[in-house]
């Protein structure tokens, strides 16, 4: 479990990322990327459209295990809310892994050189 201080818990939160910030589409899911000076936060979006309940909770148990390894890196300056696409191809730990990295490493290299 992600402690409070590094989840997206609130509609407002989520919203704000959601219209302000960037995102990396990938082949199972689109990454929303706003940098904040506060601790990073993951929130997640996963529709009944993807799975069942067992299904959508190995998702989001997986994630969260893939964004401890990204909170290792990044203890703070991103909000990030991980979208699961409705076409999910249901791909492996290490292909989420992959994705997730992947796009969170070009969302930062695009934001360090806009700013």
């Amino acid at each position: 479990m992600l402690p409070l201080k590094n989840r997206i818990t609130k509609s407002s939160d989520f919203s704000q990322v959601l219209n302000s910030g960037k995102k990396n589409y990938q082949k199972s899911l689109v990454v929303y990327f706003k940098p904040t000076s506060q601790p990073s936060r993951l929130g997640l979006i996963i529709s009944g459209k993807v799975g069942n309940a067992v299904k959508r909770h190995l998702l989001a148990r997986r994630t969260r295990e893939i964004f401890k390894k990204f909170l290792t890196e990044n203890p703070t300056g991103f909000d990030l809310v991980v979208k699961f696409s409705t076409k999910f191809t249901d791909p492996t730990f290490q292909e989420m892994e992959a994705q997730f990295s992947f796009a969170t490493k070009s969302l930062k290299e695009r934001n360090i050189v806009e700013n």
